[in-house]
């Protein structure tokens, strides 16, 4: 099903991964932004598009696409993943005991941007004397 822009019978817009890398450009612009609420609003999308992913990946890439108004994700992936219903790639590699390894790669996709935010906001501290940046410019030299 190429012809279909929703992604016919896999989990996601595929047609939107080549608008990945011009799609990112304002989101890294948003999260440099010193207003706390925006990095904090960016932060949680990120977090819901993770988990989002995660669920669509570990149930089923091919959800059936009833009509264009449905949600794949919360017709078909959601209660997959609920019953444990998951892809024969994850019970053939975890085996019963998906939920433990499941949730940790879960944790940690939503963990390490939290992290790398904190340390890249620490790390970021403008200079306290207005001299110093002018006399760093390429000008003064």
């Amino acid at each position: 099903m190429w012809y279909d822009p929703s992604g016919g019978d896999s989990f996601g817009p595929r047609f939107l991964i080549s608008a990945i890398p011009f799609i990112l450009i304002p989101a890294g612009v948003t999260l440099q932004a010193p207003n706390k609420g925006v990095r904090t609003t960016a932060l949680v999308l990120y977090a819901m598009g993770a988990i989002t992913n995660g669920i669509g990946a570990m149930t089923s890439a091919i959800s059936p696409a009833s009509s264009f108004s449905s949600s794949p994700l919360l017709d078909w992936n959601m209660p997959l993943f609920l019953s444990g219903n998951l892809d024969t790639w994850w019970i053939g590699r975890v085996g019963a005991y998906w939920e433990a390894p499941a949730l940790a790669i879960l944790g940690i996709s939503i963990a390490v941007p939290l992290i790398a935010d904190k340390v890249l906001s620490r790390n970021q501290s403008p200079p306290t004397d207005p001299d110093q940046s002018s006399s760093l410019s390429p000008s003064s030299a």
